[in-house]
């Protein structure tokens, strides 16, 4: 690598580390992948000169049939707008430091650099020499490659994102009124769910945990209503300090608890150590 390599790839690995763009395609660093504002912004003059919003030409008022945007939206907007020019002048920076590193010439073709796609050219040629190719000779195929890789990519997305859109429609067409937030909040639906989601259908994993769950809870009840009738069939009821332990559990407790699977599962081995003094 020529002398003017060896400055240039510093400045290139620092500016690319400033703008948190890794430097791999032409489309990945060639800055002009320009973001599309979420908002469509309009400025008075297409209305005609000195006629306000909301007026028409004679200034009477007229409806626009839109509502006026909140504040909050407003100032999310602007917020946006302005990270996108940050990082539109970081890129743009980036890529103006390599070109002055290199002396405004691409060391593998001689070509000159000029703008954004230079910047691409070297940097992709620079990736094809680290792997062992030869910059010139092999950068179209090494380009086509990325670009299949690409497309592939954007079509296994796009088969992911149909596959989850039909597997949740088909979940609420069958349970509609289920509640699909509490059931991603709830710890236990994580745990039964685990490596199921993508690859069953939602319903099916809903049902089987469903299931599960029913299983869990007859089993609380018949374990409660059985600690309950240990406890009316042993010699009375212990008092004094025995009572206040903060791991004792009385059998009239337990009694009132009997529908709550949840609270019996959380305090079973107490429930089973106060058993003995029942």
């Amino acid at each position: 690598m020529s002398e003017e390599m060896n400055v240039a790839a510093p400045a290139a690995e620092n500016t690319a580390q400033t703008s948190g763009q890794a430097p791999q395609t032409a489309a990945a660093v060639g800055g002009r992948t320009d973001v599309v504002n979420d908002a469509t912004f309009q400025d008075d003059t297409e209305r005609g000169e000195g006629t306000p919003s909301g007026f028409d030409g004679k200034n009477r008022k007229v409806e626009t049939g839109k509502k006026p945007q909140s504040k909050d939206t407003n100032a999310e907007f602007a917020r946006k707008r302005r990270e996108q020019e940050r990082q539109r002048e970081l890129t743009e920076t980036r890529n103006q430091a390599i070109i002055d590193a290199l002396g405004g010439r691409n060391p593998y073709t001689g070509g000159e650099m000029t703008d954004a796609e230079d910047v691409a050219e070297f940097l992709t040629m620079r990736e094809i020499e680290k792997t062992g190719g030869d910059p010139v000779t092999d950068y179209s195929g090494h380009v086509k490659a990325r670009v299949r890789e690409q497309r592939e990519q954007e079509r296994t997305e796009a088969e992911q994102r149909a596959w989850y859109e039909k597997d949740r429609a088909d979940f609420f067409e069958k349970y509609p009124d289920a509640d699909l937030s509490a059931l991603i909040d709830d710890e236990d639906f994580n745990d039964y769910s685990e490596g199921k989601v993508g690859e069953v259908p939602l319903a099916e994993i809903y049902e089987g945990f469903l299931r599960m769950t029913a299983r869990i809870e007859e089993h609380a009840k018949r374990m409660a209503a059985q600690m309950v009738a240990n406890g009316k069939a042993s010699p009375g009821a212990l008092t004094g300090a025995a009572q206040v332990e903060s791991d004792y559990i009385s059998a009239d407790q337990v009694k009132a608890k009997r529908n709550d699977p949840k609270w019996i599962k959380a305090n079973y081995g107490k429930i089973r150590a106060s058993m003995a003094k029942w």
